[in-house]
């Protein structure tokens, strides 16, 4: 006898709801991602980048929560005028306080100064930033 007009007693609704449980820890603190370094396909660090030599861009991701999470890493790769020269996300999740190394292929076709952005996001259809953003600037030769 709760349902408003048009509705009559004998009418009936099905009536759901859905909640969801986060932590309490404030997003932006759910993982700590480190600086990226810039390797060889081989893993070994590289400190002189130079055109058309394939690299690696590594960020080492750690989950510091008592409890898995899903998370996509994204990186922005951007030239001196600000456009993006490379775009890539890895999708997963996270197991109790796991820490993982997630890298991203990149070869530069020409020299200047990059600037690289990393991203810990909870998804892409909602994303909720879970880690703050991380960015340095790379000279390639």
């Amino acid at each position: 006898r709760t349902l408003p007009k048009p509705y009559s007693i004998s009418d009936e609704l099905d009536i759901t709801s859905q909640s969801s449980f986060d932590s309490n820890i404030p997003p932006l603190q759910r993982t700590v991602m480190n600086k990226p370094i810039v390797t060889d396909s081989l893993g070994t660090e590289i400190d002189i980048l130079y055109v058309n030599n394939q690299l690696q861009v590594v960020s080492k991701v750690t989950n510091t929560q008592d409890f898995g999470q899903n998370f996509v890493y994204l990186m922005q790769i951007t030239n001196e005028q600000g456009i993006i020269v490379s775009l890539s996300w890895i999708k997963g999740q996270f197991d109790v306080n796991q820490s993982l190394e997630l890298s991203h292929s990149w070869m530069p076709t020409e020299p200047g100064e990059y600037n690289v952005e990393t991203f810990v996001w909870n998804s892409l259809q909602k994303p909720i930033p879970i880690s703050p953003t991380v960015s340095q600037t790379l000279q390639v030769e």
